[in-house]
């Protein structure tokens, strides 16, 4: 029986996960039920994590393929594949995520999941905000659903 307990976030999406230590060894089991759980709420949280950026690779890997080195943004040292996205607190960088996006999608075959670490998180606000397409789109009228029927974007 798994020590994972989940609390839902909102109806549509999100599912916050208690029980998970990233920096330890994880059991195909506890990776299977965190792969469910992504599945489930579309976006998962697991607070008060405390990992190393080669556990947060490692973890990643658990997933699929970890993609190659971002072309534009720069990387935790010694680890090219982790980016590292600072803003705020006097760096003179503007934020250029301050728009609607999904990560990657440019690519012929865009990844499966974005993992991210948030090294600092404010107590409330913030910017990283998340949206559920699949509810977008049931929440359609059918007369727009048939018009999307067959489209890829």
């Amino acid at each position: 029986m798994s020590s994972i307990v989940a609390k839902r976030l909102t109806p549509a999406i999100g599912l916050e996960l208690h029980g998970i230590d990233l920096g330890g060894a994880l059991s195909a089991e506890t990776v299977d039920e965190i792969y469910a759980r992504l599945i489930e709420g579309q976006v998962i949280f697991m607070p008060q994590q405390q990992i190393a950026p080669a556990d947060l690779l490692r973890f990643a890997g658990f997933f699929g393929e970890v993609d190659e080195p971002h072309h534009i943004y720069p990387h935790v040292d010694g680890l090219p594949q982790i980016m590292l996205i600072e803003h705020g607190g006097g760096t003179s960088r503007k934020a250029d995520t301050d728009v609607w996006h999904t990560d990657l999608t440019y690519k012929p075959n865009p990844p499966f999941a974005s993992v991210l670490h948030s090294q600092v998180v404010p107590e409330t606000g913030g910017d990283t905000i998340w949206a559920s397409m699949s509810a977008a789109y049931r929440a359609l009228p059918d007369h727009m659903k048939a018009l999307l029927e067959g489209v890829r974007a």
